[in-house]
C-alpha cells in the first residue's frame, strides 16, 4: 500500500469507527489517525496518550520499524489495538514479553490475593532466573537484588525457610556496591549511562532500591530529606523515563505525604524542565507539561515503555502509588479525580465498586469514609 494509502485508510478507520455509533461527532477522540507519525520510535501506547486511548487503533506497517507510521515502512496491513514490535521488545517484530523481573510481579499478585497460578513453580523458575541475571553495573546489581528480594519473601511465605535466608543474603549483597557508588556521589552523578548504566544517571539510580529502604535511610542518616529536595531543586528528576518515576513518593515514607503531594501535582499538572533523553542531557530543557490529553500528550522524549508511564499518570491521578512491588500497599495521595475500582470476581466484595473521591484539601475519601494515615492496604481497597 502507497503512503496516500496508508493516510487514506487510517482516515477510513477513524470514520468506521465514529459511523459505529460511539461519539460520531468527534471521530479524532476515538481514533488518531497521526499517531505515531513524529518518529517517536515505539513511544505509542493505547492509554493516557488520547481521550478513549483503549479503543484507539494503531497501524501494523511493513517493515516493521518500531510502531505507529513511519515514512521508511511503505505498506500498511491493517491495524491492531496493541503491538509486538517497539521499546521493550526484541527488535522489531520481537517478543513482546519479556520475563527478566517477572517474578517480583508475580509475588505481588499473590500478596495481592491474585492466586491462580503454581507458586511453587513460580518459585523454581525465579529461583533458576537468578543464576542468569547480570550483575556487572550498578543498574544491574540493584535489579538483580530486587529479584532475589522476591525469591525470598515468596519463600518465606511459602514456609522455605532455607530458600529465605540464602535469597536474602544475596538479595543484601548489593549493599557494599551501594555506599561505593551511590552514598557520595562523584562528578558524573548527572551523566546519563555513566558507569555503564543502561539508562538514566547514578543521581537517579541511587534510589532505586526501594525493597531495603529502610536499610538506604539508615545510610544517608540525616541527609536524606535534604538530598531528596536537591534532587528535586536542582531538577535532576527526569519524569520521561522508569528509573526514578517512584522518587517523589519518597516523601510520603519519610514522614511528609504533603510534600509527595505538591511534586506529584507539579510533574501532572504544571509546565516543568525535561533536561533528558535516553541517550542524554540535552543543551536546554524541553519545557511543556509531561502529560496532557491530546493525542502527542506526553512530554518531547517520554519512553512509555509498554504503557509504564501512562500508568505512573493513573496511579498518580487517582491517589494510590505502588511504591514497593510486591509489598500490598499504596501510598497515599489526594486525588485529582474521583475513580470507581472494580473488585475482581472472585473477591469477596465481587460486583462492588470502590469509591475513591477528594475528601477535603489533602485527603482521599474511600466508599466515603475519610482515609487515614499516608499508607493504605490492598486489602481496604480490595476486600
Amino acid at each position: 500500500m502507497t503512503r496516500l494509502g496508508m493516510w487514506l485508510l487510517a482516515f477510513a478507520a477513524a470514520l468506521l469507527l465514529a459511523l459505529s455509533g460511539a461519539d460520531a461527532q468527534a471521530p479524532g477522540r476515538i481514533v488518531d489517525p497521526f499517531v505515531g507519525t513524529l518518529a517517536d520510535f515505539g513511544q505509542l501506547s493505547p492509554a493516557a496518550v488520547a481521550p478513549h486511548g483503549m479503543v484507539q487503533l494503531g497501524p501494523d506497517t511493513r517493515p516493521a520499524n518500531f510502531a505507529g507510521y513511519d515514512f521508511a515502512a511503505t505498506h500498511l496491513v491493517g491495524f491492531s489495538h496493541t503491538r509486538a514490535v517497539g521499546v521493550g521488545c526484541s527488535g522489531a517484530g520481537g517478543d513482546a514479553v519479556r520475563t527478566e523481573h517477572a517474578g517480583i510481579v508475580l509475588l505481588d499478585f499473590r500478596r495481592k490475593g491474585i492466586v491462580d497460578f503454581d507458586a511453587y513453580a513460580a518459585l523454581a523458575g525465579m529461583i533458576a532466573e537468578s543464576a542468569t541475571l547480570a550483575r556487572a553495573t550498578p543498574d544491574e546489581q540493584i535489579e538483580a537484588a530486587y529479584d532475589d528480594w522476591a525469591i525470598a519473601e515468596l519463600a518465606g511465605d511459602l514456609g522455605e525457610t532455607a530458600i529465605a535466608e540464602r535469597f536474602r543474603a544475596k538479595a543484601l549483597a548489593y549493599r557494599p556496591m551501594w555506599l561505593a557508588t551511590f552514598r557520595d556521589l562523584g562528578a558524573d552523578a548527572d551523566i546519563v549511562k555513566a558507569r555503564g548504566l543502561y539508562q538514566g544517571t547514578l543521581a537517579q539510580y541511587r534510589w532505586a532500591p526501594v525493597f531495603d529502604l529502610p536499610w538506604l535511610a539508615e545510610a544517608l542518616g540525616p541527609r536524606m530529606r535534604p538530598e531528596l529536595d536537591r534532587f528535586f531543586a536542582e531538577n535532576l528528576f527526569n519524569m520521561t523515563n522508569q528509573p526514578d518515576i517512584h522518587v517523589p513518593y519518597l516523601f510520603a515514607w519519610l514522614g511528609d505525604p504533603a510534600a509527595t503531594a505538591r511534586l506529584v501535582s507539579r510533574y501532572v499538572n504544571e509546565p516543568v524542565p525535561h533536561r533528558y533523553v535516553n541517550s542524554g542531557v540535552r543543551p536546554e530543557p524541553w519545557i511543556g507539561r509531561s502529560f496532557r490529553l491530546a493525542p502527542q500528550g506526553f512530554a518531547d522524549g517520554m519512553d512509555d515503555d509498554q504503557g509504564t508511564m501512562s500508568a505512573w499518570y493513573i496511579w498518580a491521578t487517582i491517589g494510590l502509588y505502588p511504591l514497593i512491588p510486591g509489598q500490598p500497599q499504596y501510598v497515599v495521595t489526594p486525588p485529582m479525580a474521583s475513580a470507581k475500582l472494580r473488585h475482581q470476581p472472585r473477591s469477596s466484595a465481587a460486583g462492588k465498586r470502590t469509591a475513591i473521591t477528594l475528601g477535603g484539601k489533602d485527603a482521599m475519601r474511600l466508599n466515603g469514609r475519610l482515609l487515614q494515615g499516608r499508607f493504605v492496604s490492598h486489602q481496604t481497597i480490595a476486600p
